[in-house]
């Protein structure tokens, strides 16, 4: 592999890196915003939640695919 091919792949894994950032960045802003407009204070991620825990997974797809129509 010579120095260019390793260049382009270094510069397409930052940018993958950074458009996954970025991704899962709105969807913090969007699950805590839902959770502000619900009342709850604490939002878990990568957990399992307490019996009575709310998922706002369902709600956040929502949102977020009307980001896009």
């Amino acid at each position: 592999m010579c120095s260019s091919d390793l260049s382009e792949i270094a510069t397409l894994r930052k940018k993958r890196e950074d458009l996954y950032n970025q991704i899962t960045g709105q969807i913090d802003r969007e699950v805590r915003l839902i959770a502000q407009q619900r009342g709850i204070s604490v939002v878990l991620t990568d957990v399992v939640a307490p019996a009575n825990g709310v998922d706002l997974t369902p709600d956040a797809l929502k949102d977020i695919e009307s980001l896009h129509e």
